[in-house]
């Protein structure tokens, strides 16, 4: 019922993240807002895109110009003999206009954000219905979502591995991975998704691109949960599921950073939820494969061991 909920939560995400990522562009650097629906795309200018003139004649509207970085009041740009509006056609766009300023890449949404409009424009002047090119816009989000994931930085070469497999090292180990995992999650107050969807239905009503502040509070205590964990002795055969656990926990410190800046970058944001599901599962499984090794074992521990508590916890997953 858990996974089940995760995936709702997380369905909310992406229907909200496709509205961010359809206004961002102009949100940010032009203070302007870009409808995108099934009927049409409304670009909120003084005048709509039918109305708005081509002062210079070469086959681009101004505001076609503007995104192009071509010169409004130049029917040939790069004076090349070529007029704009046929080199964008034929998919040769001029060189910008000497005195404007190129737009940095500063993260995916922006760079992707600009691509997808350029592409909006083209297939609308090759003729292609509005809704079917946002489809292939939307698509276009979730394809770079995907492709966006965190990879794991830990291999055993970074351990510190136990000088035996005695019970009494197995033992140790145990209680020490459950008392800091304790430790770590007694400070993430929410299930991060609930979260993620709350603070951005907040930040849309407010129109803000705010960072969310819990989220590095998250973050925070997942480093601090790697960095214990990493001084840990760890058991030879031990050495699989503690890999993958102490990958999972550091990726969700990288994952809770991303959605701590959503706002200003929905889109790395959105693989970072879909890694989030990702990861709750890698944990979930090296946990339980870390207890079908202590159960081998034969692993015992009392009731005011911590040990004894994680395993409980553990049988509950299963």
């Amino acid at each position: 019922a858990f996974v089940i909920e995760k995936r709702i939560i997380f369905a909310t995400i992406l229907a909200l993240t496709l509205v961010i990522s359809g206004f961002w562009f102009f949100n940010k650097s032009r203070d302007e807002k870009t409808a995108m629906n099934s009927e049409q795309s409304v670009v909120a200018t003084t005048k709509s895109t039918v109305e708005s003139p081509d002062s210079d004649n070469d086959g681009l509207k101004d505001w076609e110009e503007t995104l192009w970085g071509t010169n409004p009041d130049s029917a040939d740009t790069d004076n090349d003999g070529i007029l704009d509006g046929e080199e964008i056609k034929n998919n040769e766009p001029s060189v910008p206009a000497p005195k404007q300023e190129p737009i940095q890449e500063d993260n995916l949404t922006q760079k992707t954000s600009r691509e997808l409009f350029v592409s909006y424009i083209q297939q609308r002047q090759a003729g292609l219905d509005p809704k079917t090119a946002i489809d292939q816009i939307l698509g276009t989000i979730l394809d770079d979502s995907e492709s966006s994931g965190f990879k794991n930085n830990f291999s055993q070469k970074n351990l510190r591995l136990a000088s035996d497999n005695s019970t009494e090292e197995a033992r140790a180990y145990i209680n020490n991975l459950a008392k800091i995992s304790d430790d770590g999650a007694s400070k993430i107050k929410e299930n991060e998704l609930t979260t993620l969807k709350r603070l951005i239905q907040q930040a849309n009503s407010s129109d803000s691109f705010e960072k969310f502040d819990e989220f590095a509070v998250n973050a925070a205590a997942y480093k601090e949960m790697v960095a214990s964990i990493l001084k840990i002795a760890v058991p030879q055969n031990y050495i699989g599921p503690h890999l993958k656990y102490l990958n999972a926990l550091n990726n969700l410190a990288k994952i809770n950073s991303a959605f701590s800046v959503f706002m200003s970058d929905p889109i790395s944001g959105m693989g970072a939820a879909k890694q989030y599901l990702d990861e709750a599962e890698n944990i979930k499984r090296s946990l339980i494969t870390l207890s079908v090794v202590a159960y081998s074992d034969r692993l015992t521990f009392g009731p005011n061991e911590y040990g004894f508590a994680l395993l409980s916890l553990i049988n509950q997953l299963q």
